[in-house]
């Protein structure tokens, strides 16, 4: 069986975290890694992580100061797994478990149906049979969001945003070495980077969207009021720094 380890970014979480039911995962999943990163937090949710280190075997504990946002952290969780672990694949779900853990196991399938998968990103489709539940502000505002995204890389992506994302160990130097641009919005960034390493058409086949069977927002968002209004700017960033690029490969394999 393939191994997989799971990021989970945290930053003062000791009263959202949803304890309970990571307990149950790191039981019900002996096989998956948990490699939680605590981002400069001022409260005792390092406390409780180191807890869960010392209890259970598939339980890693990494302390990132000072607080620098979810990029650094999952960047430095990711760098960190490439040097220090053995795996095939490495994710990275919200603390808030918005996505439930159970949601691994279908986004490996998808890599087992088909070699060419390179990356598999959750996207919170509302169909029948799902439970999706999502406050419909926020979903307006991610639709918005998701069509300039989705404009920038050139793909037909409907969810960039999800915090639940999978992805082969061998692309994590070309698509985390360097720090990225925005702290909020480097899931717009990594699939660009996916984008100028594949190619184009190879990358409609790389990249995969897989409709999640259930999110449940959870309200307290770590972010801030004067990030929200960084996310225009961010995204124009993106977009100046790759845009122009995947444009380019796009029109040359035509």
């Amino acid at each position: 069986m393939p191994k997989t380890v799971v990021i989970i970014p945290c930053y003062n979480e000791a009263e959202r975290l949803p304890q309970e039911d990571f307990v149950d995962a790191f039981e019900s999943y002996p096989n998956l890694t948990f490699l939680f990163v605590n981002d400069g937090s001022s409260d005792h949710t390092l406390d409780i992580l180191k807890i869960w280190e010392g209890i259970y075997p598939n339980v890693i504990a990494l302390d990132k100061q000072p607080n620098s946002g979810k990029a650094n952290a999952v960047r430095f969780a990711m760098l960190h797994a490439f040097q220090n672990l053995e795996f095939d694949y490495i994710a990275y779900f919200d603390a808030d478990l918005a996505t439930p853990i159970y949601e691994i196991e279908n986004f490996q399938k998808c890599f087992a149906s088909n070699d060419e998968i390179m990356m598999v990103i959750g996207s919170r489709i509302r169909r029948m049979g799902a439970n999706i539940d999502r406050k419909w502000k926020r979903h307006f505002i991610g639709r918005v969001f998701a069509t300039f995204a989705s404009a920038t890389l050139a793909l037909p992506i409907y969810d960039t945003q999800c915090g639940a994302k999978m992805l082969k160990k061998e692309l994590i130097n070309e698509l985390f070495e360097k720090e990225f641009i925005s702290k909020w919005l480097f899931d717009v960034e990594v699939l660009a980077r996916l984008s100028i390493r594949e190619g184009f058409p190879k990358i409609e086949t790389s990249l995969y969207e897989k409709p999640l069977n259930e999110w449940l927002e959870k309200g307290d968002s770590r972010i801030k009021l004067k990030d929200f209004f960084k996310f225009p700017l961010d995204l124009l960033k993106i977009h100046r720094k790759y845009h122009r690029k995947i444009m380019k490969l796009k029109r040359n394999h035509r």
